[in-house]
């Protein structure tokens, strides 16, 4: 118990001052020595997620192990371990939000506006099933920004369809 204690505190330490290499070292040195229960392990690798930024091979192999051990745990997490969880849910459905909002509603004819609404619409129906994967992780905070984010979205729709392109 002493050894994951001080290995957890040599990681924090080496997040602080930014040292994103010794983190990296000391997050797979952690999970290799130690038989971690899910909670920590997603906490090692949200430390190297973040240290990463998010950013990069380092990031997604992180991201990976985060969301591979919560499936893993049936979703048994709480606290920090659950938020990292739910964040990068979270930021995983917004790549689907920027493909939501770049699809625009075309006119010159009725047949071609229909077809974008539909498209658009479809994409809506995408967009929400990627954000209920969301909420599903049971994490409030990021399952809030979810719900907001498919809010927005029917918003978005709705102002398109007010003033639709001219046909």
């Amino acid at each position: 118990q002493g050894g994951k204690i001080m290995f957890n505190r040599m990681m924090r330490t080496a997040y602080s001052a930014g040292d994103n290499n010794r983190v990296a070292s000391l997050v797979r040195i952690y999970d290799s020595k130690f038989k971690l229960n899910a909670e920590e392990r997603i906490l090692a690798y949200a430390m190297l997620y973040n240290a990463a930024g998010g950013q990069g091979g380092v990031a997604a192999q992180a991201a990976q192990n985060i969301v591979a051990t919560f499936q893993k745990s049936g979703g048994g997490v709480t606290g920090e371990a659950l938020r990292a969880v739910g964040g990068i849910a979270f930021r995983q459905a917004n790549g689907e939000m920027a493909r939501f909002s770049a699809i625009k509603l075309r006119g010159g004819t009725v047949d071609v506006l229909a077809a974008s609404i539909q498209q658009k619409v479809q994409a809506l129906v995408k967009l929400k099933q990627t954000y209920e994967q969301v909420t599903r992780t049971g994490d409030a905070y990021w399952g809030v920004a979810a719900v907001y984010q498919i809010g927005f979205a029917h918003e978005q729709l709705a102002r398109e369809l007010e003033k639709p392109p001219q046909i």
